[in-house]
């Protein structure tokens, strides 16, 4: 089955399309981390506990 050959118009309206979902996504994902890190936050406070791991390592040298 061949793919419809697209008018640079119509192609351009896609990627403006395609670029609109990926910001809603990034947009989700940032709020998603937001909250994350704000419940991790609480939890270490209300419970007096380390949840993140703090330590500063080095790479292994190669």
């Amino acid at each position: 089955m061949e793919k419809k050959q697209l008018t640079p118009e119509e192609e351009q309206a896609q990627l403006e399309l395609r670029i609109k979902q990926l910001e809603k996504e990034l947009e989700h994902a940032n709020l998603q981390k937001l909250a994350l890190n704000t419940l991790i936050d609480i939890a270490e406070k209300s419970e007096g506990i380390q949840i993140r791991n703090r330590k500063k390592t080095k790479p292994p040298k190669s």
